[in-house]
């Protein structure tokens, strides 16, 4: 998959400067116990200080971030701390609502800490959150199709009212036939939206760009295609703005339907 824009050319290669410890020495070192030798050359003599703790040298070092997996561990265990409580399906029918605002969150508050990370997260920590974001934009989209083919008496509650598929390009043309239904949608706006999505769509357009480095292949020896073939720089503060205003768009789409669907009920109601 092929960015709109045209690459920069002889860019400056970035590279991340940082120069780390292997885990492997810290533990041998952590294990023998054994006095560290440093020594550092002046012009009249030669510093020599001994560390009885490796600690001193390497700073603090969690052993519980490199343990195990042991017979008695599991996944999902009961908290004994309120405060350490999550609730998978809490809501039970009204998940559909916590699963797409989750997806949302989990990408704004990724990004917004990405920007005080260093170049390696930057550029490994951008494609989980772009997927989340798009992920949330399928959910909330195919949703609001679902709510607006209710209000039109389409499908009954008990049905899923979307078809199976990840192009958003696809998805937003079905909800687009329905909006023209209703009087407060924004044209301008709606029309800023679609070309914001296209531009996604256009880089990932079936939820794939951002999960594998590659196309997946009809056979174990099918060549490997990847799903961005060229680099692209962008400005993380940028694509937090225009994130929040689509979130702001569609959300607002998603309001003004689910409220239509709320009108037709309490008719039927009645």
């Amino acid at each position: 998959m092929k960015w709109h824009s045209t690459h920069k050319k002889h860019k400056k290669k970035r590279t991340n400067r940082k120069k780390g410890v292997k885990i492997s020495r810290i533990f041998a070192l952590l294990n023998s116990k054994s006095d560290l030798v440093k020594s550092s050359s002046t012009s009249s003599d030669i510093i020599i200080e001994r560390h009885k703790d490796p600690l001193e040298l390497f700073g603090h070092v969690d052993l519980d971030d490199f343990a195990r997996p042991t017979k008695n561990d599991t996944l999902f265990k009961e908290p004994l701390d309120y405060n350490d409580l999550s609730i998978i399906g809490r809501f039970v029918d009204r998940n559909d609502f916590m699963i797409i605002s989750g997806f949302y969150d989990v990408a704004i508050n990724s990004l917004q800490i990405l920007k005080n990370k260093g170049v390696r997260e930057k550029d490994s920590h951008i494609y989980p959150i772009i997927y989340n974001y798009r992920h949330y934009l399928e959910l909330i989209i195919k949703q609001t199709i679902r709510y607006f083919r209710l209000a039109e008496n389409e499908i009954t509650n008990d049905e899923v009212g979307y078809e199976s598929g990840h192009c958003l390009k696809k998805l937003w043309s079905i909800l687009k036939t329905y909006l023209s239904k209703i009087e407060d949608v924004n044209q301008q706006e709606t029309i800023a939206f679609d070309k914001l999505l296209n531009e996604l769509n256009d880089i990932d357009e079936n939820s794939f760009a951002f999960r594998y480095h590659c196309d997946k292949g009809k056979t174990i020896h099918d060549k490997i295609k990847l799903t961005i073939s060229e680099s692209k720089d962008i400005s993380l503060s940028n694509l937090e703005v225009v994130m929040k205003k689509m979130h702001c768009y569609i959300e607002g789409i998603s309001c003004l339907v689910y409220d239509r669907y709320k009108s037709y009920c309490e008719k039927n109601i009645k």
